[in-house]
């Protein structure tokens, strides 16, 4: 039976409940034993994999790969940790599953926080192009309706915009964030309040 990236996110929440505080979690796809479980070995390097590294690397906790998972994806695999290293709400930071709604339940977004710095990594699970709206809780994050803030896609090094085209948004705007992603797309956008 298959779930969706909702789901999951929801799972992980509760998940979080039944373990010790202070407790470290490592999230992996692929390990020696699921090597032999699994037979995951063709689907190494597909764009699903891919997906599901950005996943794990994206939330709380370490990231552990099979020794050769990242084979003929180096450079997705460096940049999505580089990432990670850069960005101390990615590595550090407190992690909500279930902060941001989604209108497309195939999309993994995370609400990440560090010392006042929000990043919300996006993760479509979707085999086809896809838009969708995201509600971010700019109230949660500290941001008024009339602020205005400047929304940074690291992952794909581009700065977003709005409907109109201009690329300096309000509080209001990130509630209702529309945004396109190719197949198994990534993204981890930061959140930068420029003024109130």
């Amino acid at each position: 039976e298959r779930i969706t990236a909702r789901e999951a996110a929801e799972w992980l929440e509760e998940r979080n409940l039944v373990f010790p505080e202070g407790s470290m979690k490592a999230h992996h796809i692929y390990s020696s034993n699921t090597h032999y479980w699994w037979r995951l070995t063709g689907k190494l390097g597909s764009p699903l994999y891919k997906a599901l590294f950005a996943l794990c690397a994206f939330i709380e906790g370490a990231i552990m790969n099979f020794a050769g998972g990242e084979s003929g994806s180096e450079g997705f695999f460096r940049k999505i940790l580089r990432i990670r290293r850069e960005i101390p709400a990615l590595s550090r930071g407190e992690c909500k599953y279930t902060a941001i709604n989604c209108s497309d339940e195939m999309i993994f977004v995370v609400l990440r926080s560090h010392k006042g710095s929000h990043v919300v990594p996006v993760v479509s699970f979707n085999p086809s192009r896809s838009r969708f709206t995201l509600n971010l809780p700019a109230e949660e994050m500290g941001i008024d309706p009339e602020s205005t803030c400047i929304v940074y896609d690291a992952f794909n090094d581009r700065v977003l915009e709005g409907k109109d085209g201009k690329t300096m948004l309000s509080g209001e705007e990130l509630e209702n964030l529309e945004l396109e992603m190719a197949p198994y797309g990534v993204a981890a956008l930061m959140i930068n309040k420029i003024k109130d």
